[in-house]
């Protein structure tokens, strides 16, 4: 389930040095807890985009209709970064897939000390 750019041996020069992973089922059966996090995460952003459902993992939403993708978690050490970019698709791109990334929700699990 992880995924990253990986792979330069100019670590500045990557679009991506931290590590991620999509929770899925499979996921969520090998660490039960993450159940109630995932749950209440969904909770939170249906409560704030009352239209949309969650997305079936590997279909297509249907024309028109405005879905979650998988919850993805990020982890960022010390140093590590991803560099400026957009999670919506160039337009080609989505009428390839045939469908657009029209929102992000972003959660940090972890507690700062300050903003910025």
């Amino acid at each position: 389930n992880y995924f990253g750019d990986g792979g330069s041996a100019d670590v500045s020069q990557q679009r991506r040095t931290s590590s991620s992973l999509i929770i899925d089922e499979t996921l969520m059966i090998l660490h039960p807890k993450l159940r109630d996090i995932t749950d209440m995460i969904h909770e939170k952003a249906s409560a704030l985009l009352p239209d949309a459902e969650w997305s079936s993992p590997g279909k297509l939403p249907p024309p028109g209709k405005f879905v979650f993708e998988q919850l993805q978690v990020a982890r960022y050490e010390k140093g590590q970064h991803f560099l400026l970019h957009e999670d919506g698709f160039p337009v080609e791109m989505a009428k390839m897939n045939r469908f657009q990334r029209r929102a992000t929700i972003l959660v940090y699990l972890n507690e700062v000390a300050s903003a910025g």
